[in-house]
């Protein structure tokens, strides 16, 4: 078995090694996340290509979001700012909901916050230094693009993934107070997305000690799994009349809860 990983790893570097997998145009070099890599890359039987013999780019953007109910996001304009965050993936407008974020009376504050957190903390995203200068800011790194579109739209409205650190703790930068405060959460457990399952899960432990599991995944899989208390059953409702029409723009759409436990 000791022999067997051994010679992943080594096929995993060989991958790295190689000269042809760095991209030119953005200078950056493969990075293999799983040592299985090269048992799955010798499964590959087909490889699908657009009309133009090009690879399809496989780039998701952040256009609107559903948040207890409230739909927020005007797909028809583009968002300006995006580029001065330093914000990828994302392309979202609505001035209704920058003013809530600011308004800690507003009725929605409070769920708006646990929205934005939950997608700062659910997720598989790791941090690695750039390839060009070690002393720029550490980039984000993940196998998929819906990931990086989520962690983009939390850091534009001010929740911030910062690191995970090597007390397995994800750190999260909070930029809505007059001056930015880090909160560090114990990543307890994470159980990555399945086709079976349809769905990820983690289980964080926060500040205050609460431990709770985030969860995100396709919404035929979730709801049926919601609580059918009456504040969630009106909620519910909305959300899925959101989600559908969300479909019908061409856009592709996610769903996320949580628990909390003890």
């Amino acid at each position: 078995m000791v022999t067997l990983d051994l010679i992943r790893y080594m096929q995993a570097k060989f991958v790295e090694w190689d000269i042809s997998m760095v991209s030119l145009s953005k200078c950056v070099e493969a990075k293999v996340h799983r040592s299985s890599l090269s048992e799955e890359l010798g499964q590959v039987a087909y490889v699908l290509s657009d009309k133009t013999g090009t690879l399809t780019q496989n780039q998701m953007v952040f256009r609107q979001m559903s948040i207890s109910g409230v739909s927020y996001g005007k797909n028809e304009r583009e968002c300006e700012d995006a580029a001065s965050k330093e914000v990828t993936n994302f392309n979202m407008v609505d001035s209704d909901l920058k003013k809530k974020i600011k308004n800690q009376s507003d009725d929605q504050y409070e769920q708006i916050q646990r929205f934005l957190y939950h997608l700062a903390l659910c997720h598989t995203v790791l941090t690695c230094n750039n390839p060009k200068d070690e002393a720029i800011k550490p980039l984000l790194s993940s196998a998929s693009p819906d990931e990086l579109a989520l962690l983009n739209a939390a850091k534009y409205y001010g929740i911030k993934f910062v690191e995970r650190n090597d007390r397995n703790e994800l750190v999260i930068e909070n930029n809505h107070h007059q001056q930015s405060q880090l909160y560090k959460y114990e990543l307890l457990n994470v159980i990555e997305f399945k086709s079976e399952r349809k769905r990820m899960t983690v289980i964080v432990k926060e500040p205050n000690g609460q431990i709770k599991v985030l969860c995100k995944g396709a919404d035929s899989v979730l709801v049926p799994l919601l609580s059918d208390t009456w504040q969630n059953q009106e909620v519910k409702e909305k959300t899925m009349e959101h989600l559908h029409q969300y479909a019908k723009d061409g856009l592709r759409t996610l769903l996320i809860c949580e628990r909390s436990i003890s």
